[in-house]
């Protein structure tokens, strides 16, 4: 437990570190939301990239991760829609609600997984991110068609952007440089390297900046749910 609680405290302290900074509007302007697109358009797919292309993937039970993940992912779905009619949200409140309950941190897990355990954790989150990220942006995406929020238009712009979603490209490209042999070659890997370092922390303020647990003081059901 003792080892947990010392892997685990760290990033929870950067996570209050950044609701700090949050409260105190630190260091103020739009400085956390041009941060947190650096975080997501280059640094942490320069983690993911530098990871997915060196890791030994035949050393990752993808096949038993896709089907606790994903089974996981599928099977929480389902119930939510069982749910729909017995919660008596509007369909826009619903499509949060299923976001709120499918989508995952993936800074604080990836996080985890490497304080827990070193840089097989690493692998192992991005190889689990490589299948989860695609599944639940596929899912989100149905959600709004099913729910009636999305039109034509909508749909179009949606596809558009799961395809250009930089962190599945990441593990798209990290994989395919991993598959091909290619690796990373010559100052790539320390290039890649330096700034997926930087992901992580920042990835964790960032969290900690957004957080805004007044909204629990809320009478909303479908925040609750």
């Amino acid at each position: 437990m003792a080892s947990i609680t010392a892997a685990l405290g760290p990033l929870f302290l950067l996570i209050l570190l950044g609701a700090v900074l949050g409260v105190g509007r630190i260091p103020g302007g739009d400085f956390w939301a041009r941060m947190e697109r650096l975080i997501y358009f280059l640094l942490f797919p320069a983690m993911l990239v530098a990871t997915l292309a060196r890791a030994d993937i035949s050393q990752v039970p993808v096949a038993r991760l896709a089907l606790v993940l994903l089974g996981t992912m599928l099977v929480l779905s389902a119930l939510l829609w069982w749910l729909k009619p017995r919660l008596n949200l509007d369909a826009a409140a619903f499509t949060s609600v299923f976001q709120g309950a499918v989508r995952f941190n993936t800074y604080v897990g990836v996080a985890g997984a490497a304080a827990l355990h070193g840089p097989q954790g690493a692998t192992v989150a991005a190889v689990a991110l490589a299948l989860m990220i695609p599944t639940v942006n596929v899912l989100c995406v149905l959600t709004f068609i099913a729910a009636g929020t999305l039109g034509r238009s909508g749909l179009w712009r949606s596809l558009l952007a799961l395809a250009q979603n930089p962190l599945i490209l990441a593990c798209l490209i990290g994989i395919g440089l991993n598959l091909s042999g290619i690796g990373l070659p010559g100052w790539s890997a320390g290039t890649l390297e330096l700034l997926g370092r930087a992901a992580l922390p920042l990835g964790l303020v960032a969290v900690g900046v957004a957080l805004r647990p007044q909204a629990l003081l809320r009478r909303d059901l479908g925040l609750w749910v």
